[in-house]
């Protein structure tokens, strides 16, 4: 498996929340922001945890190093700028990266997607279940920063798309917990998450 030394994580945080309309890292769940629940989840399994923030980066200071994208995407980049910019600089071989809107995470999500991304020789995995794709929630090599660049100034920013073009390794999930992978999105989203048990970490 890939040792804690080895890996890094990343928070995606710098969405423009426009369905949820204020900015969802800060949005409270359970009386902590939705980025807390994320980097609790992370602290303990990484050796170095990122926050991809394109603002409030003094505000985020306490949850990781943050990283704004490269201005050589030009705000064009979408999340894949986020990881482009944070793979342009890490230090470990391997980034597990997650967005900041997706606070219920299973407790074995690290060991999965390791697992078949090295039984596989796969330079990308990422979560899939019955309700869909949950791209952004993946694992990947360092060394796909050149990749992933290229593809970015191809003018492509589909996750998806890069993915498959990687030969990315999907790990699935059933629905057994209904709760997995919810995305709180939308004020909707976060009333339902308010019923739920706080996320473990």
């Amino acid at each position: 498996m890939i040792s804690k030394d080895d890996l890094a994580g990343l928070i995606l945080a710098g969405g423009r929340s426009t369905r949820m309309q204020s900015p969802k890292a800060w949005v409270p769940l359970h009386g902590k922001p939705l980025v807390h629940w994320v980097h609790a989840w992370l602290a303990d399994r990484v050796a170095q945890v990122y926050v991809s923030a394109n603002q409030d980066a003094q505000a985020f200071q306490p949850y990781g190093t943050v990283v704004a994208d490269d201005p050589e995407y030009a705000g064009q980049g979408g999340p894949l700028a986020g990881v482009a910019s944070v793979l342009a600089q890490l230090q470990q071989n391997w980034l597990l990266v997650l967005p900041v809107d997706v606070p219920y995470l299973p407790s074995n999500l690290l060991d999965r997607l390791s697992k078949a991304a090295l039984q596989c020789n796969a330079p990308v995995a990422y979560v899939t279940s019955p309700s869909g794709d949950h791209p952004l929630c993946m694992l990947v090599r360092r060394d796909q920063h050149a990749a992933l660049h290229a593809y970015l100034f191809s003018g492509q920013r589909k996750v998806s798309g890069w993915q498959q073009a990687q030969g990315a390794v999907a790990v699935p999930y059933d629905n057994s917990d209904q709760s997995l992978f919810f995305n709180v999105n939308t004020p909707a989203d976060l009333d339902r998450a308010q019923t739920l048990p706080p996320p473990a970490s």
